[in-house]
Protein backbone atom coordinates (compact mmCIF):
# COMPACT_ATOMS: atom_id res chain seq x y z
CA UNK A 1 0.00 0.00 0.00
CA UNK A 2 1.22 3.88 -1.23
CA UNK A 3 2.32 5.81 1.51
CA UNK A 4 0.35 8.76 2.25
CA UNK A 5 1.16 11.87 -0.24
CA UNK A 6 1.08 14.44 2.79
CA UNK A 7 1.21 14.63 6.53
CA UNK A 8 -0.40 17.48 8.55
CA UNK A 9 2.33 18.78 11.47
CA UNK A 10 1.60 21.46 14.08
CA UNK A 11 3.37 24.71 12.56
CA UNK A 12 4.26 28.12 15.09
CA UNK A 13 2.29 30.25 13.23
CA UNK A 14 -0.41 28.81 11.37
CA UNK A 15 -1.24 26.16 13.77
CA UNK A 16 -0.88 23.39 11.32
CA UNK A 17 0.58 22.77 7.97
CA UNK A 18 0.23 19.50 5.30
CA UNK A 19 3.43 18.76 3.53
CA UNK A 20 4.27 16.66 0.57
CA UNK A 21 5.21 12.84 2.07
CA UNK A 22 7.27 12.36 -1.52
CA UNK A 23 7.53 14.42 -4.85
CA UNK A 24 4.25 14.83 -6.19
CA UNK A 25 3.79 15.24 -10.45
CA UNK A 26 1.40 17.74 -11.49
CA UNK A 27 -2.53 15.88 -11.64
CA UNK A 28 -1.49 13.61 -8.31
CA UNK A 29 -4.53 12.79 -5.95
CA UNK A 30 -4.41 14.54 -2.81
CA UNK A 31 -8.12 14.18 -1.22
CA UNK A 32 -11.66 13.38 -1.73
CA UNK A 33 -14.22 14.82 0.56
CA UNK A 34 -16.96 13.13 2.63
CA UNK A 35 -19.73 14.79 1.64
CA UNK A 36 -20.36 18.15 3.81
CA UNK A 37 -22.05 18.32 7.31
CA UNK A 38 -23.76 21.51 7.03
CA UNK A 39 -25.04 23.85 3.78
CA UNK A 40 -27.34 26.54 2.77
CA UNK A 41 -28.98 27.44 -0.04
CA UNK A 42 -29.31 30.78 -1.19
CA UNK A 43 -33.27 31.49 -1.53
CA UNK A 44 -33.36 32.62 -4.51
CA UNK A 45 -31.86 29.60 -5.94
CA UNK A 46 -33.39 27.29 -3.59
CA UNK A 47 -35.35 26.01 -6.52
CA UNK A 48 -32.78 25.39 -8.78
CA UNK A 49 -29.94 23.95 -6.90
CA UNK A 50 -30.27 20.11 -6.01
CA UNK A 51 -30.45 19.94 -2.30
CA UNK A 52 -28.30 16.81 -2.02
CA UNK A 53 -25.55 17.09 -5.18
CA UNK A 54 -25.69 21.25 -5.38
CA UNK A 55 -26.14 20.34 -9.17
CA UNK A 56 -27.05 23.82 -11.35
CA UNK A 57 -27.51 24.00 -14.57
CA UNK A 58 -28.34 28.06 -15.47
CA UNK A 59 -30.97 28.81 -13.86
CA UNK A 60 -32.86 25.60 -15.02
CA UNK A 61 -35.41 24.58 -12.24
CA UNK A 62 -35.56 20.93 -10.97
CA UNK A 63 -38.91 19.41 -10.62
CA UNK A 64 -38.44 16.44 -8.28
CA UNK A 65 -39.54 17.30 -4.67
CA UNK A 66 -39.99 15.49 -1.25
CA UNK A 67 -43.50 14.38 -1.35
CA UNK A 68 -44.94 14.55 2.66
CA UNK A 69 -47.99 13.05 3.18
CA UNK A 70 -50.95 15.48 4.12
CA UNK A 71 -51.86 16.06 7.76
CA UNK A 72 -54.84 16.78 8.96
CA UNK A 73 -56.98 18.54 7.18
CA UNK A 74 -54.57 19.62 4.99
CA UNK A 75 -55.54 19.45 0.76
CA UNK A 76 -51.81 19.58 -0.35
CA UNK A 77 -49.05 17.80 0.68
CA UNK A 78 -46.46 19.66 3.21
CA UNK A 79 -43.09 20.63 1.40
CA UNK A 80 -39.62 20.89 2.26
CA UNK A 81 -38.82 23.55 0.22
CA UNK A 82 -36.01 22.03 -1.58
CA UNK A 83 -35.94 20.41 -4.87
CA UNK A 84 -33.33 17.84 -6.16
CA UNK A 85 -31.94 16.60 -9.79
CA UNK A 86 -32.83 13.58 -9.87
CA UNK A 87 -35.47 10.81 -7.86
CA UNK A 88 -31.61 8.89 -7.05
CA UNK A 89 -30.27 12.62 -5.30
CA UNK A 90 -33.66 12.84 -3.22
CA UNK A 91 -33.44 9.21 -2.42
CA UNK A 92 -30.27 9.59 -0.75
CA UNK A 93 -31.17 12.99 0.98
CA UNK A 94 -34.05 11.14 2.66
CA UNK A 95 -32.42 8.12 3.71
CA UNK A 96 -29.64 10.47 5.21
CA UNK A 97 -32.27 12.54 7.21
CA UNK A 98 -34.41 9.81 8.22
CA UNK A 99 -37.72 10.63 9.45
CA UNK A 100 -36.11 12.92 12.34
CA UNK A 101 -34.92 15.30 9.76
CA UNK A 102 -37.82 14.94 7.21
CA UNK A 103 -39.66 16.81 10.01
CA UNK A 104 -37.06 19.25 11.29
CA UNK A 105 -36.30 20.32 7.29
CA UNK A 106 -40.18 20.87 6.88
CA UNK A 107 -40.63 22.72 10.42
CA UNK A 108 -37.61 25.44 8.66
CA UNK A 109 -39.34 25.98 5.92
CA UNK A 110 -42.52 26.81 7.30
CA UNK A 111 -40.83 28.94 9.63
CA UNK A 112 -38.91 30.48 6.98
CA UNK A 113 -42.27 31.06 4.64
CA UNK A 114 -43.39 33.12 7.46
CA UNK A 115 -40.29 35.47 6.15
CA UNK A 116 -41.12 35.67 1.94
CA UNK A 117 -39.35 38.63 0.58
CA UNK A 118 -36.79 39.04 3.47
CA UNK A 119 -33.05 39.87 1.49
CA UNK A 120 -30.80 36.89 2.09
CA UNK A 121 -28.74 36.73 5.57
CA UNK A 122 -25.60 37.27 3.62
CA UNK A 123 -26.42 40.68 2.72
CA UNK A 124 -27.90 40.97 6.30
CA UNK A 125 -26.09 44.19 7.30
CA UNK A 126 -27.60 46.01 4.24
CA UNK A 127 -30.92 44.96 5.12
CA UNK A 128 -33.28 47.87 6.43
CA UNK A 129 -34.78 47.43 10.16
CA UNK A 130 -38.22 47.00 11.13
CA UNK A 131 -40.47 50.19 11.48
CA UNK A 132 -40.47 51.76 14.94
CA UNK A 133 -37.04 49.35 16.21
CA UNK A 134 -34.12 50.55 16.98
CA UNK A 135 -31.85 50.00 14.13
CA UNK A 136 -28.92 47.71 15.18
CA UNK A 137 -25.30 48.76 15.86
CA UNK A 138 -23.18 49.35 13.06
CA UNK A 139 -19.72 46.96 12.44
CA UNK A 140 -18.69 43.49 13.90
CA UNK A 141 -20.24 42.92 16.75
CA UNK A 142 -17.60 41.84 18.99
CA UNK A 143 -17.20 38.48 21.30
CA UNK A 144 -18.85 40.33 24.47
CA UNK A 145 -21.41 41.40 22.48
CA UNK A 146 -22.01 38.18 20.98
CA UNK A 147 -21.82 36.59 24.27
CA UNK A 148 -24.17 39.04 25.83
CA UNK A 149 -26.68 38.74 23.14
CA UNK A 150 -27.68 34.88 23.34
CA UNK A 151 -27.20 35.17 27.51
CA UNK A 152 -29.82 37.70 27.33
CA UNK A 153 -31.89 35.28 24.48
CA UNK A 154 -31.39 32.18 26.83
CA UNK A 155 -32.38 33.88 29.72
CA UNK A 156 -35.14 35.97 28.76
CA UNK A 157 -37.65 32.95 26.72
CA UNK A 158 -34.74 30.72 25.56
CA UNK A 159 -34.02 28.01 28.70
CA UNK A 160 -38.01 28.45 30.07
CA UNK A 161 -38.82 27.41 26.34
CA UNK A 162 -36.40 24.38 26.52
CA UNK A 163 -37.79 23.25 29.98
CA UNK A 164 -41.48 23.40 29.02
CA UNK A 165 -40.35 20.74 25.51
CA UNK A 166 -38.66 18.68 27.33
CA UNK A 167 -41.23 18.27 30.31
CA UNK A 168 -43.77 17.60 27.53
CA UNK A 169 -41.96 15.58 25.62
CA UNK A 170 -40.65 13.43 29.21
CA UNK A 171 -43.61 13.29 31.14
CA UNK A 172 -46.48 14.23 29.25
CA UNK A 173 -47.42 17.16 31.12
CA UNK A 174 -50.17 19.66 30.19
CA UNK A 175 -48.79 23.66 29.78
CA UNK A 176 -51.54 25.81 31.21
CA UNK A 177 -52.54 28.69 29.84
CA UNK A 178 -49.54 31.17 30.64
CA UNK A 179 -47.16 28.38 29.97
CA UNK A 180 -48.75 28.12 26.11
CA UNK A 181 -48.43 31.89 26.26
CA UNK A 182 -44.82 31.68 26.69
CA UNK A 183 -44.33 28.84 23.66
CA UNK A 184 -46.34 31.00 21.42
CA UNK A 185 -44.67 33.99 22.21
CA UNK A 186 -41.33 32.05 20.87
CA UNK A 187 -43.34 30.48 18.28
CA UNK A 188 -44.13 34.41 17.14
CA UNK A 189 -40.37 35.03 17.31
CA UNK A 190 -39.26 37.14 13.83
CA UNK A 191 -38.88 34.78 11.37
CA UNK A 192 -35.35 34.68 10.36
CA UNK A 193 -34.16 33.99 6.69
CA UNK A 194 -34.31 30.20 5.40
CA UNK A 195 -30.50 30.48 4.55
CA UNK A 196 -29.67 30.74 8.68
CA UNK A 197 -32.70 28.05 9.10
CA UNK A 198 -30.95 25.82 6.86
CA UNK A 199 -27.81 25.89 8.15
CA UNK A 200 -29.18 25.51 11.98
CA UNK A 201 -31.20 22.41 11.27
CA UNK A 202 -28.08 20.92 9.07
CA UNK A 203 -26.11 21.58 11.87
CA UNK A 204 -28.15 20.33 14.49
CA UNK A 205 -29.04 17.08 12.55
CA UNK A 206 -25.11 16.69 12.07
CA UNK A 207 -24.59 16.96 15.86
CA UNK A 208 -28.28 14.82 16.49
CA UNK A 209 -26.78 11.70 14.29
CA UNK A 210 -23.11 11.77 15.92
CA UNK A 211 -24.71 10.91 19.27
CA UNK A 212 -27.42 9.24 17.80
CA UNK A 213 -26.96 6.19 14.89
CA UNK A 214 -29.86 5.12 13.39
CA UNK A 215 -29.94 1.32 13.80
CA UNK A 216 -30.63 0.40 9.84
CA UNK A 217 -27.08 2.38 9.13
CA UNK A 218 -25.04 0.49 11.19
CA UNK A 219 -25.99 -2.38 9.29
CA UNK A 220 -25.37 -1.07 5.74
CA UNK A 221 -22.77 0.71 3.89
CA UNK A 222 -23.48 4.60 4.61
CA UNK A 223 -22.40 7.40 3.63
CA UNK A 224 -22.03 8.86 7.27
CA UNK A 225 -18.20 8.91 8.61
CA UNK A 226 -16.47 5.51 9.81
CA UNK A 227 -17.29 6.79 13.02
CA UNK A 228 -20.78 8.59 12.65
CA UNK A 229 -18.51 11.23 14.19
CA UNK A 230 -19.16 14.19 11.94
CA UNK A 231 -19.65 16.48 15.28
CA UNK A 232 -16.06 15.78 16.90
CA UNK A 233 -15.01 16.97 13.42
CA UNK A 234 -16.37 20.10 13.13
CA UNK A 235 -15.24 20.63 16.87
CA UNK A 236 -11.79 20.13 15.43
CA UNK A 237 -11.53 22.59 13.23
CA UNK A 238 -9.86 26.26 13.68
CA UNK A 239 -12.85 28.25 15.14
CA UNK A 240 -13.31 31.99 15.09
CA UNK A 241 -14.87 33.72 18.03
CA UNK A 242 -16.51 36.81 15.76
CA UNK A 243 -17.96 35.41 12.92
CA UNK A 244 -20.87 37.70 12.30
CA UNK A 245 -20.43 40.02 10.26
CA UNK A 246 -22.92 41.92 11.32
CA UNK A 247 -25.42 42.05 14.29
CA UNK A 248 -28.09 41.34 12.09
CA UNK A 249 -27.05 38.25 11.19
CA UNK A 250 -26.40 37.30 14.90
CA UNK A 251 -29.88 38.08 15.41
CA UNK A 252 -30.93 36.27 12.59
CA UNK A 253 -29.21 33.27 14.42
CA UNK A 254 -30.38 33.92 17.68
CA UNK A 255 -34.26 33.82 15.90
CA UNK A 256 -33.43 30.27 14.09
CA UNK A 257 -32.88 29.37 17.94
CA UNK A 258 -35.69 30.45 19.59
CA UNK A 259 -37.80 29.67 16.76
CA UNK A 260 -37.02 26.06 16.33
CA UNK A 261 -36.56 25.51 19.80
CA UNK A 262 -40.38 26.16 20.28
CA UNK A 263 -41.11 23.98 17.36
CA UNK A 264 -38.73 21.06 16.21
CA UNK A 265 -39.26 17.35 16.82
CA UNK A 266 -38.72 17.21 21.16
CA UNK A 267 -35.59 14.60 20.41
CA UNK A 268 -33.92 17.60 18.61
CA UNK A 269 -34.07 19.50 21.82
CA UNK A 270 -30.65 18.46 23.43
CA UNK A 271 -28.97 18.92 20.51
CA UNK A 272 -30.30 22.48 19.63
CA UNK A 273 -28.51 24.26 21.89
CA UNK A 274 -26.58 28.37 21.92
CA UNK A 275 -23.62 26.36 22.44
CA UNK A 276 -24.31 23.91 19.53
CA UNK A 277 -25.13 27.05 17.38
CA UNK A 278 -22.08 28.86 18.33
CA UNK A 279 -19.88 26.03 17.47
CA UNK A 280 -21.44 26.37 14.05
CA UNK A 281 -20.96 29.33 13.22
CA UNK A 282 -17.48 29.76 14.53
CA UNK A 283 -16.58 26.82 12.83
CA UNK A 284 -17.83 27.65 9.57
CA UNK A 285 -16.90 31.18 9.49
CA UNK A 286 -12.64 29.86 9.13
CA UNK A 287 -13.69 26.13 7.09
CA UNK A 288 -17.09 26.78 4.82
CA UNK A 289 -16.28 26.73 1.20
CA UNK A 290 -18.66 28.55 -1.24
CA UNK A 291 -20.95 26.37 -3.42
CA UNK A 292 -20.66 28.16 -7.19
CA UNK A 293 -21.87 26.90 -10.34
CA UNK A 294 -18.67 25.10 -12.18
CA UNK A 295 -17.90 26.08 -15.36
CA UNK A 296 -16.47 24.14 -18.22
CA UNK A 297 -12.81 24.48 -17.67
CA UNK A 298 -13.51 23.22 -13.98
CA UNK A 299 -13.32 26.64 -12.71
CA UNK A 300 -16.16 28.55 -10.57
CA UNK A 301 -17.85 31.52 -11.57
CA UNK A 302 -18.81 34.40 -9.15
CA UNK A 303 -23.01 33.19 -8.73
CA UNK A 304 -22.56 32.45 -4.84
CA UNK A 305 -25.24 29.78 -4.40
CA UNK A 306 -24.49 28.92 -0.89
CA UNK A 307 -22.11 27.50 1.46
CA UNK A 308 -20.71 23.95 3.32
CA UNK A 309 -18.83 22.93 5.61
CA UNK A 310 -16.76 20.19 4.42
CA UNK A 311 -14.73 19.20 7.59
CA UNK A 312 -12.16 16.54 5.50
CA UNK A 313 -11.37 19.46 3.26
CA UNK A 314 -10.15 22.22 5.91
CA UNK A 315 -6.99 20.97 6.15
CA UNK A 316 -5.25 23.25 3.91
CA UNK A 317 -3.27 26.82 4.47
CA UNK A 318 -4.23 29.97 1.94
CA UNK A 319 -1.35 30.95 -0.65
CA UNK A 320 -2.06 33.42 -3.26
CA UNK A 321 0.08 30.87 -5.35
CA UNK A 322 -1.16 27.84 -4.53
CA UNK A 323 0.15 24.31 -5.80
CA UNK A 324 -3.09 22.65 -5.21
CA UNK A 325 -6.45 22.21 -8.18
CA UNK A 326 -9.73 21.75 -5.83
CA UNK A 327 -12.83 20.87 -7.86
CA UNK A 328 -16.32 20.10 -6.75
CA UNK A 329 -17.44 17.01 -8.03
CA UNK A 330 -21.13 16.27 -6.80
CA UNK A 331 -21.38 17.24 -3.15
CA UNK A 332 -17.51 16.42 -2.72
CA UNK A 333 -14.41 18.37 -2.83
CA UNK A 334 -11.75 16.61 -4.99
CA UNK A 335 -7.84 18.04 -4.43
CA UNK A 336 -4.73 17.21 -6.30
CA UNK A 337 -1.66 18.88 -7.32
CA UNK A 338 -2.18 21.64 -9.97
CA UNK A 339 -0.59 21.20 -12.83
CA UNK A 340 1.17 24.14 -13.59
CA UNK A 341 1.14 25.68 -10.07
CA UNK A 342 3.68 28.56 -10.24
CA UNK A 343 5.18 27.02 -13.82
CA UNK A 344 6.99 24.56 -10.94
CA UNK A 345 6.61 20.84 -12.39
CA UNK A 346 4.42 19.39 -9.47
CA UNK A 347 5.41 19.68 -5.43
CA UNK A 348 8.80 18.40 -3.91
CA UNK A 349 9.32 16.65 -0.79
CA UNK A 350 8.75 18.51 2.43
CA UNK A 351 7.12 21.60 0.58
CA UNK A 352 3.41 22.83 2.03
CA UNK A 353 0.36 22.04 0.15
CA UNK A 354 -1.69 25.22 -0.29
CA UNK A 355 -5.07 25.94 -1.97
CA UNK A 356 -6.63 29.84 -2.85
CA UNK A 357 -9.23 30.94 0.20
CA UNK A 358 -10.39 33.58 -3.15
CA UNK A 359 -11.20 30.84 -5.32
CA UNK A 360 -8.87 32.00 -8.34
CA UNK A 361 -9.66 35.76 -7.79
CA UNK A 362 -6.02 36.08 -6.79
CA UNK A 363 -4.80 36.14 -10.52
CA UNK A 364 -6.50 39.52 -10.84
CA UNK A 365 -5.60 41.45 -7.46
CA UNK A 366 -2.99 43.42 -6.34
CA UNK A 367 -0.74 41.88 -3.50
CA UNK A 368 -3.07 45.19 -1.74
CA UNK A 369 -6.38 44.11 -2.55
CA UNK A 370 -5.92 40.27 -1.80
CA UNK A 371 -4.85 41.09 1.84
CA UNK A 372 -8.11 43.53 2.47
CA UNK A 373 -10.38 40.90 0.88
CA UNK A 374 -8.30 38.02 3.13
CA UNK A 375 -8.41 40.21 6.01
CA UNK A 376 -11.99 40.72 5.54
CA UNK A 377 -13.10 37.76 4.89
CA UNK A 378 -10.91 35.20 7.12
CA UNK A 379 -9.10 37.38 9.46
CA UNK A 380 -5.61 37.17 8.40
CA UNK A 381 -3.10 39.51 6.63
CA UNK A 382 -1.65 36.89 4.02
CA UNK A 383 2.07 36.52 4.51
CA UNK A 384 2.33 33.66 1.62
CA UNK A 385 5.53 33.74 -0.70
CA UNK A 386 3.69 35.61 -3.53
CA UNK A 387 2.58 38.64 -1.13
CA UNK A 388 5.87 38.82 0.75
CA UNK A 389 7.65 38.80 -2.65
CA UNK A 390 5.60 41.48 -4.64
CA UNK A 391 4.97 43.72 -0.88
CA UNK A 392 8.54 44.45 -1.06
Amino acid sequence: MASPPFIVLPHPLKGRAVTATRDLPPGSPLLTTRPCSVYTIQREFRREVCARCFAYDRGVEWKVRVELPAEGKQKQSPTLGLVFCTEICRDEWVHRQGAIGLQAWKTAWEIGSRQKGKRSSSNSSEASSDAGAEPAPEGRPSFEEIDRSWTEAEETLGKRVRELRLRESNQGAQMNKSENKLLQRAKDTKPPTIETLWAVVSGVMSHYWTHNTPIELLNEKSELPADNDEWTEILRLKHHHTPFSSHEELQDYISAYICLLAQLPEVLIPSLTPEVIQTLQNAAAHNSFSIRPALNSGAYNAEYLGWGLWTTGSIWNHSCSPNIAKARVRDRWVFVVDRDANGKVGVRLGEELCISYLGGDEKELSVAERRKRLQDAWGFECQCDACVREAL
